[in-house]
């Protein structure tokens, strides 16, 4: 006995018999529960290789994993091992050091199989041997029974795996339309490329091969027709012109090149021995399903198909006037065009599958801000306050320091199952806290959406802007742009029509960007700084002196940041009490140097902060800490100047609204930040900038 495993479609298991043909003996083995599935299916697509532990656990808890984790994954490999040994044979699942290893033979799993057919097809392609080439590239296509990993895509980490696999499954069918049409079987290549050039309209390599077949069956009209179409699909969506592969051969259409006629047509094999699975309209969609592959949906104008933007809607579109079918088979390929950018090629290669790793883990001990994230929450039509109606794009801005990351970070998480197609972090400053150019920023996205920008891309954020919005279409993504400076840096990334939505945080309001919800943070109330602090240390370490706890917050301007900080110092000097660390923070010349622990300094937030400013912007702070700050009033006539810095969220509008006649509205400023801009006061002083 023994047993075989198959992923080039539902994932099963099977334990056969000894014998071989049509008496041998098939009984599908229980895999086990959901998750068990998952970690097997993860460790046959990674079969002879170690998986890491941390794969394993994004594979089965893409949305955070459990406190169990590791234990339960001991518990899924125990059980697998006993499943294993069903034929007699042991240690196939090893541990490693850093994970776990399945070893199987080509016999034990299709996708083994299909990888030695297919590279045997390849390199009997390239000696030339094209009988050989396209016998092995169809035994090869032949061991898929529908989409692969087809039950199991819930995982981002398996539908990264299944849009591998179907990557080398459309290169399989590349090479094969290439070997039949050296022998001569171009009207079995036109019989089923078609569905594929409609799923790829840009895909050079298939549409030299369609071109070639239409040529040679005596349709040039058709073919220098297909040829204008990819023409202008290109500099349409792409701004891109053929490359000169396809070009040479349109000039060779044109001239009626004689090494464009067709070779006497290979018949050797019999029908059934020929015989090829059609990549029918099930398993066509599956090889631009997303986020295996990101698809930008637009109508393509293959003969009576119309052309449309990527504002096309997310439904199959049917074509127009589709040509009359053979038979049941064929008219199921006559499915709906999705352009798929990611894998738009001069080569065969297609690009690399999107990186979409999603979102970093929330904060463990997310304190406080209840009542934002029930509102955010709701703005994205979940949570119970959730309204009829949701919205797509939300600015979360509060001071440097306020957590306006953590809590976006735990809307994105509790918003997870809204974004099947994954979530993307974009941090929108570089290390040092520069704002990073919009060009950037584009180029970062697409790669991660596997549109790795080129030589050959355009070189304008407006091309690139488009082809983003196009490679976003139809996709339920999740944007979290972390730390925008201004609408001017947001807006080329922002998603067209469709289900994508974004969120974006920093310290600017950016009230100049359409159709967002806005949610400003402030600093924690009082109580709120006191949970945070005592989830740090300990209640019984804050019972000890309630006041002394009070004290260590308020001087920390009740940001959070400062106050995670502290409390991070205190735990870590259980010797140190609490009223004597009052008193080291108490010394406005050593407050800032206090607020450090590790990589983690409340000066280098704002450092990264005073980046985002103007000059003007951050004149205006220095000026205003020599004369103001959180011990005193501000002085009169200062209206203009403290509402400006309240819109950088230097400042905050504590209450009231200031209407003609009146003072100013009440404003506060952090005291950690006042103290740094009175230290940025006398450093502008002594380098001559004042």
């Amino acid at each position: 006995m023994e047993i075989s495993f198959c992923i080039l479609g539902p994932v099963t298991a099977e334990l056969r018999t000894d014998e071989r043909g049509p008496d041998c003996d098939v009984n599908e083995l229980d895999i086990g529960p959901f998750k068990q599935r998952l970690l097997l299916a993860m460790l046959l697509c990674r079969c002879n290789g170690v998986v890491l532990i941390e794969e394993l656990t994004d594979t089965l808890w893409w949305d955070g994993p459990p406190r169990t984790a590791h234990k339960n994954i001991q518990v899924y490999i125990s059980h697998l091992r006993k499943l294993l040994a069903a034929d007699g044979r042991t240690n196939r699942l090893r541990h490693r050091s850093l994970g776990y290893q399945l070893r199987l033979d080509p016999s034990d799993i299709d996708a083994l199989r299909f990888e030695d057919l297919s590279r045997a097809g390849r390199l009997a392609l390239r000696s030339g041997d094209l009988r050989t080439a396209a016998a092995r590239t169809r035994e090869a296509l032949g061991l898929w029974r529908g989409p692969a990993l087809a039950d199991l895509l819930v995982s981002p980490a398996l539908r990264a795996e299944a849009h591998r696999l179907d990557d080398r499954r459309l290169a399989a069918y590349e090479d094969w339309f290439e070997a039949e049409l050296g022998l001569g079987n171009h009207g079995e290549v036109l019989e089923k490329i078609e569905s594929l050039v409609t799923l790829y309209p840009l895909r050079e390599r298939l549409r030299s091969q369609q071109l070639t077949a239409l040529c040679r069956g005596g349709r040039q009209a058709e073919a220098l027709a297909e040829y204008d179409n990819v023409r202008q699909l290109l500099a349409g969506e792409l701004g891109l012109g053929p490359s000169p592969a396809l070009q040479r051969l349109y000039q060779k259409i044109l001239s009626g090149d004689p090494g464009l006629n067709a070779p006497v047509p290979f018949a050797a094999l019999p029908a059934a021995a020929r015989t090829v699975p059609r990549p029918d309209a099930e398993l066509v969609a599956h090889l631009a399903a997303p986020p295996a592959a990101v698809p930008m949906r637009a109508a393509v104008p293959l003969g009576a198909m119309a052309l449309t933007g990527p504002e096309a809607p997310a439904a199959p579109l049917a074509p127009a006037a589709p040509p009359a079918p053979a038979d049941a088979a064929s008219a199921a390929t006559a499915v709906t065009v999705v352009v798929d950018a990611a894998r738009v090629t001069s080569h065969p290669a297609p690009y690399p599958p999107p990186r979409l790793t999603g979102l970093p883990r929330a904060l463990p001990d997310f304190t406080g801000r209840q009542t934002e994230l029930t509102n955010l929450l709701a703005h994205f039509g979940a949570g119970p306050a959730a309204g009829v109606r949701a919205g797509r794009y939300a600015a979360v801005a509060g001071p440097p320091g306020s957590g306006t990351t953590a809590l976006a970070l735990k809307a994105g998480q509790a918003l997870a199952t809204q974004f099947p197609d994954g979530q993307i972090l974009l941090p929108m400053r570089d290390t040092e806290g520069t704002p990073r150019p919009p060009g950037e920023l584009l180029d970062d996205l697409l790669g991660r959406l596997g549109s790795p920008v080129t030589p050959r891309s355009p070189g304008t954020g407006g091309d690139r802007s488009a082809l983003l919005r196009g490679r976003l279409a139809g996709l339920r993504l999740l944007l979290l742009l972390d730390g925008a400076t201004g609408e001017a840096q947001v807006r080329p990334l922002l998603p067209g029509a469709g289900h994508c939505s974004v969120i974006v945080t920093g310290s600017r309001h950016l009230g100049g960007l359409e159709g967002f919800g806005h949610f400003p943070i402030g600093v924690f109330t009082e109580e709120e700084a006191l949970d945070l602090l005592r989830r740090i240390i300990g209640p019984d370490r804050l019972a000890e002196d309630p006041e002394a706890a009070l004290r260590i917050v308020r001087a920390c301007g009740l940001l959070p940041l400062a106050v995670r900080i502290a409390g991070a110092r205190v735990a870590a000097l259980p010797h140190l009490p609490l009223r004597r660390f009052v008193d080291r923070l108490a010394d406005s010349r050593r407050l800032l140097d206090e607020l450090t622990v590790g990589d983690r300094s409340v000066r280098d937030c704002f450092e990264r902060y005073l980046r985002t400013l103007n000059a003007s912007d951050r004149m205006a702070l220095a000026r205003l800490a020599a004369v103001w700050g959180p011990p005193v009033q501000p002085p009169g006539d200062m209206e203009e100047l403290l509402e400006r810095l309240a819109g950088v969220h230097a400042l905050a509008i504590t209450a009231g609204t200031p209407v003609a006649g009146t003072p100013p509205a009440p404003f506060e400023m952090p005291l950690p930040l006042w103290v740094f801009a009175r230290q940025l006061l006398t450093q502008m002083v002594e380098d001559g900038g004042l």
